[in-house]
């Protein structure tokens, strides 16, 4: 066994553990976290972290994906690149079940969202699945985690799993199994041994 898998196969059982009884009564899915606004369908890759969605009536909002932290469009080759793996995610799974929920507003005005397929997963490698869009460009590697935004968003609900935020430890198993494979932006960085 390689000792990449080992490591990753270590932090998946230190973030494991039992549930206790008033968590096991809460509910644990995005829609028990999330606030009242949210989008869905008709969404564009802007770039590796912001999607544009326009809804029925023709207005457009850009929406900010959550603890995403992808290069800019000027990133030559790395931020076309994000936004390719984007758009490749968008034509693998039904845009129309893609729903992005509002965490909170940055300081550019624009919602900061979750992106999520209620009804299904992403599966990109080695098995691996991804339920949220976040997850899924962080895991293709052509983005890492913010740990920034993530360290200044306060959630109401669900405030700590084990001392991370919600979600958190989700992406953070998305950018080790990145980094393990050597995937995307990491392939140019000396591989975790």
């Amino acid at each position: 066994m390689r000792i990449s898998t080992i490591i990753f196969l270590s932090t998946l059982l230190t973030l494991a553990r039992p549930v206790t009884a008033d968590e096991a009564e809460k509910p644990v899915g995005p829609d028990s976290v999330f606030g009242d606004h949210f989008w869905a369908g008709d969404m564009v890759a802007l770039d590796g972290e912001t999607l544009l969605h326009t809804d029925t009536n023709g207005s457009q909002i850009r929406l900010r994906l959550w603890a995403v932290d992808a290069p800019n469009m000027d990133a030559i080759p790395w931020g076309p690149s994000a936004r390719a793996a984007i758009d490749k995610i968008f034509t693998m799974y039904d845009l129309d079940d893609l729903t992005c929920n509002q965490i909170t507003i940055g300081a550019d005005q624009w919602p900061i969202v979750i992106c999520y397929w209620p009804n299904q997963t992403i599966k990109l490698y080695a098995g691996m699945r991804w339920n949220s869009l976040n997850a899924a460009i962080i895991a293709a590697g052509w983005a890492t985690l913010d740990r920034e935004m993530v360290a200044s968003t306060r959630f109401l609900e669900y405030d700590a799993i084990r001392g991370l935020r919600p979600f958190e430890w989700h992406l953070r198993l998305a950018e080790d199994s990145a980094r393990i494979r050597n995937a995307g932006m990491w392939r140019d960085y000396e591989p975790i041994k």
